[in-house]
């Protein structure tokens, strides 16, 4: 089964880059962010961010390890996104530029 949007976006390059940008948004806005993607996903089955996060969340505040560990499982949840229900990458990075350089949200993209 092939995805466009994850052949679109699949070097290392491009992952570094996702990862990066993650990276530089605060804990909260990760899991915000990653609430958007979830948003943008159409269809029966409508995944959203665990509210399981939380303490994770606060743990990556006050600790770098956490703050990785959050890093990476937006990340996962990313790609996963991208790889069930066929989420649209390339509007993530995006979105995902725009609000690490602190731009305005844009409106509501079409998934893919």
């Amino acid at each position: 089964m092939n995805h466009p949007s994850l052949l679109t976006l699949d070097t290392l390059d491009d992952r570094r880059e996702l990862h990066t940008l993650l990276a530089r948004l605060s804990p909260r806005a990760r899991v915000s962010f990653l609430a958007w993607c979830c948003g943008q996903v159409t269809g029966r089955v409508r995944p959203v961010a665990s509210a399981r996060m939380g303490s994770t969340v606060g743990a990556a505040y006050r600790c770098g390890r956490a703050d990785d560990r959050l890093t990476n499982e937006v990340y996962g949840d990313l790609l996963s996104l991208a790889a069930n229900y066929g989420f649209d990458l390339a509007a993530a990075a995006a979105e995902l530029e725009r609000r690490v350089r602190g731009r305005p949200a844009s409106a509501p993209a079409a998934s893919s």
